[in-house]
């Protein structure tokens, strides 16, 4: 089969993974296939527009497939998107844990136990359930505090960014471009 042809399949079968897991517009997908292409790119792409060697190659790399995959047709039952979550998700998911108990610090428990449901939502549909366990307790705790966080939710917390954590092989990135101690950083 064409390697066009092939690319078009595969990348159509890969959005239409993302559009169950929440991401409906060209920004949004282009946002969760961390900026590889523009929006404009890649709907022109999904039309039937030439997919570059380059593209392929770079989402192969973000959804953690190996080189060539995109240039194969595979059945319809292989999942697109693996379980373990790729790497972006999971990187996804760690920043909503973070703006959840920063919402949580601030009395918002309305907002943290909405961010708790959608990181269960997102992982469960992906198949983590350690991880949507998790997010489940945290959200019911979070349904108990009246004032304050209370005893309990920071173990949970911690739980939760902890497995999120041990899910991303090579480290969460810092926000000066290097990693936490002691963890190999994303090339």
């Amino acid at each position: 089969m064409h390697t066009q042809s092939c690319r078009h399949w595969n990348l159509a079968r890969l959005l239409s993974r993302l559009e169950r897991l929440g991401h409906v517009t060209a920004d949004d997908q282009a946002h969760a296939l961390s900026h590889i292409v523009t929006p404009g790119k890649l709907m022109r792409m999904t039309l039937g527009g030439p997919i570059p060697s380059l593209f392929a190659r770079a989402l192969e790399h973000t959804v953690a497939k190996p080189k060539g995959w995109l240039d194969h047709r595979h059945p319809a039952t292989d999942d697109v998107l693996d379980t373990p979550l790729p790497r972006w998700a999971l990187i996804q998911l760690g920043l909503a844990c973070s703006d959840m108990n920063v919402a949580a610090l601030h009395g918002e428990f309305d907002e943290a136990r909405c961010i708790a449901r959608t990181i269960g939502i997102q992982a469960r549909q992906a198949g983590c359930v350690a991880i949507a366990r998790a997010a489940a307790d945290v959200e019911n705790h979070l349904g108990t505090i009246r004032h304050g966080p209370e005893r309990g939710y920071g173990q949970r917390l911690l739980t939760l960014s902890q497995l999120i954590a041990r899910a991303v092989p090579e480290g969460f990135p810092r926000r000066d471009g290097g990693t936490p101690h002691g963890q190999r950083g994303i090339r």
